[in-house]
């Protein structure tokens, strides 16, 4: 109805002579939905009249030579369901739910393209029909040692915990929490042990016992907890039932039917205390969270919760390193932008000040739609929240590195864009990348990174802020930093002072006005 309103605003609209009629569009959303219901209701329709004609010539059968009767064809009717019901119990309980459908597929496909393509090839010994090395895979728990000295980079992978019934009222849009896997600890901070939802106080569950019963890294493999190409499976699952803000119940119903499912259905660390079963690998039966998929829904209280893309609640990772108080943050966005819109980064931002009181003010401010960027990134402050009122103010700081096409770019990389006018923003459907786009999206990470750090060892120019430290991090941070407070002062109106809290407003409403025109 909405859209019909709205479609005859836009006919009987009045317009000015001469200009153009505006176009009737159809919503893809209602074409979409309007399919769903019509292909579920046909399907199950199909699959009633099928099962009555069985039922009926079985009853027929049965009586034969006289008719059956209503009682005869009910008893056989409810015979048939409750049989139905005990196969898919008996099934339910015998098969992992994750292992038999697309997240298998995916993780095996992953593992032999990432994990198996960084080892040695005379250390690989794959199987001569699939080419798969159970070996490629480790253990998530295996995957960081700690440094004799030094210091070394830490995993931490994001993922998306799937909560579409409502429990929040004030957070009802987004449909999903952060879930972090780790070395150390798989967990969420907005899950609580006592059910204390208003305010969690986190749950998280040691990594080499959660999830990880199955032997998924070779003959000798130890089971300790979830294996890291599980991990990047889950972290990449865009596809699901579940998708975060983008769940929708009609498409989840289809997808549930067809079994396209690339995330995973693991234990609750907040509600699962048993060891046993917090280890396992699937649902201990998979009826139950079957009819959650097709009904969408995922529930932070339940023994079991859905898992997915990490994109479906922040796509960038930024998230947790604030939730860390990280001091230096290096965020690189690779998705399908080709307006420059920042939907990724502003939506970050809006969860961070507002669940971790985390205020982000880029110098100077990025202009949303310009395709235009800076050769250096964007350079952000970031200010944290105080704990206490005696605590002195902890601030940070975010490099911003979006993937784009400066024209002064190689040559190979812009006759790609010339062969395709979606370089670099192409969509993630597409699963079959040959060799040149690999290089080509290697090549262009290569050349950015190369300008951001060329630019950082630039010397200050004429009254400018002092050098960068001697530091490898720090020198790169604090050489942007110097090009961002320039670029800042340079945009501004001459002898006017700038103002970053101004500035990080106006920003806003500009990228608010422009979103709304889009």
């Amino acid at each position: 109805m909405a859209w019909i309103g709205r479609s005859a605003a836009t006919v009987f609209t009045p317009r000015t002579v001469g200009s153009p009629a505006p176009a009737l569009q159809l919503p893809l959303a209602a074409i979409a939905n309007v399919a769903v219901i019509v292909f579920g209701a046909t399907l199950f329709a199909l699959i009633g009249h099928g099962m009555a004609i069985l039922i009926g010539a079985t009853a027929a059968r049965i009586a034969a030579p006289a008719e059956p009767g209503i009682f005869g064809i009910s008893v056989l009717s409810f015979t048939v369901a409750a049989a139905c019901a005990g196969l898919a119990w008996g099934l339910g309980l015998a098969i992992n739910l994750n292992r038999f459908s697309m997240h298998a597929v995916y993780r095996n496909r992953l593992t032999r393209a990432f994990l198996g393509a960084a080892r040695k090839p005379e250390s690989r010994h794959p199987d001569s029909f699939t080419g798969f090395d159970p070996a490629d895979n480790l253990r998530v728990a295996d995957a960081f040692d700690r440094p004799s000295g030094g210091n070394r980079l830490f995993p931490v992978i994001n993922v998306a915990l799937n909560s579409t019934v409502g429990e929040d009222p004030a957070r009802a849009e987004r449909k999903a929490v952060s879930f972090t896997i780790t070395p150390l600890r798989c967990g969420s901070a907005a899950l609580d042990l006592k059910e204390n939802m208003a305010d969690p106080k986190g749950a998280y569950v040691r990594s080499d016992s959660y999830a990880g019963d199955e032997k998924q890294t070779g003959l000798l493999d130890e089971r300790k907890g979830i294996s890291l190409g599980t991990a990047i499976t889950i972290s990449g699952a865009a596809a699901s039932p579940n998708m975060g803000y983008h769940s929708a119940p009609l498409i989840a119903s289809v997808m549930t039917l067809f079994n396209v499912r690339l995330g995973a259905w693991l234990p609750n660390p907040a509600v699962v205390d048993d060891p046993k079963q917090l280890g396992r690998a699937g649902p201990r039966n998979a009826v139950g969270v079957l009819l959650y998929d097709l009904l969408g829904q995922a529930s932070l209280k339940r023994p079991y919760v859905y898992l997915s893309d990490g994109g479906h609640f922040d796509n960038l990772g930024i998230y947790e390193m604030l939730r860390r108080r990280c001091g230096m943050i290096l965020a690189i966005d690779a998705g399908q932008d080709q307006h420059y819109a920042y939907e990724d980064l502003t939506r970050t931002i809006e969860y961070a000040r507002i669940d971790l009181g985390a205020e982000i003010t880029f110098l100077p401010p990025i202009r949303v739609g310009d395709a235009k960027l800076e050769a250096q990134g964007a350079f952000a402050e970031i200010l944290y929240r105080k704990t206490t009122e005696d605590e002195p103010p902890q601030t940070g700081r975010l490099i911003y590195l979006k993937a784009w096409l400066p024209p002064d770019a190689p040559v190979e990389l812009l006759a790609m864009q010339k062969r395709k006018t979606s370089f670099p923003h192409e969509s993630t459907l597409n699963q079959f990348f040959t060799e040149s786009d690999f290089e080509s999206y290697r090549r262009l990470g290569e050349y950015l990174m190369d300008c951001l750090i060329d630019l950082s060892n630039a010397p200050p120019g004429e009254g400018a802020d002092p050098a960068p430290s001697a530091n490898g991090l720090e020198h790169l941070f604090d050489g942007l930093q110097r090009l961002a407070r320039k670029a800042q002062r340079d945009r501004a109106a001459p002898g006017q002072p700038v103002d970053p809290g101004r500035q990080h407003a106006a920003n806003t409403r500009a990228t608010a006005s422009w979103l709304m025109t889009r």
